[in-house]
């Protein structure tokens, strides 16, 4: 396994795509990917979206195919959001062909002007991917090293019954869009309150949001 850094410089069809969005929006980056599917083209990510100066999120001209799903926390200029995204098949017919297994790793963000990615994988996806984001633009700079774990091990600090709430709510489903577990269907396996069991999210939210390096 390696860990590849990928910096593009956007192509005019990607900014096209883009419309109007990096008039009101310095950068936006990646803080997890929720999920991702090729064969659908589709994708729903928790971003940091940094405005420019003097804009709200209320501003933001966003591409059709891109929409928030809801915002999590701001600090300053910068949004937690999480959005959903799908390409038109019409422009990436290709996808539905893909099969990439990744892992996605911050430092990974987007400008106006230049596309960073970093990820994980063996060489084989790594191959696939490079020749997958040569469709977004030109390359810059691309290197390889071995890969660094840490960022996956954070517990933000949640207590013993926080995180066994997280991870039952994730094997359910509850952060699935759409959801495959309601709040009140949740609360009944862990054996608690529906109103308890909102309160718990609230607060582990509340505590990955305080704890994510945005």
């Amino acid at each position: 396994m390696r860990e590849l850094n990928l910096k593009l410089i956007p192509n005019k069809f990607v900014k096209k795509l883009w419309g109007k969005m990096f008039d009101y929006v310095e950068r936006s980056e990646l803080i997890e990917v929720v999920k991702l599917d090729y064969e659908k083209s589709t994708k729903i990510i928790l971003i940091g979206l940094t405005l420019k100066e003097g804009y709200k999120i209320e501003d933001v001209e966003f591409p059709e195919t891109t929409s928030i799903l809801e915002i999590f926390d701001k600090k300053g200029r910068t949004y937690t959001c999480l959005m959903k995204g799908k390409a038109k098949k019409k422009y990436f017919p290709f996808t539905s062909k893909i099969d990439i297994d990744l892992i996605w790793k911050k430092p990974t963000y987007v400008t106006k002007n230049l596309i960073n990615y970093t990820v994980i994988g063996d060489q084989k996806n790594l191959n696939k991917i490079v020749n997958f984001f040569k469709f977004f633009g030109e390359i810059e700079s691309m290197s390889f090293k071995k890969p660094n774990y840490n960022d996956k091990n954070k517990t933000f600090d949640l207590t013993e019954k926080q995180k066994e709430i997280l991870r039952k709510a994730k094997e359910m489903g509850y952060y699935e869009y759409p959801k495959k577990v309601t709040s009140e269907k949740l609360s009944k396996e862990l054996g608690i309150k529906r109103s308890t069991l909102i309160e718990h999210l609230r607060r582990i939210e509340k505590k990955i949001i305080d704890g994510l390096e945005i």
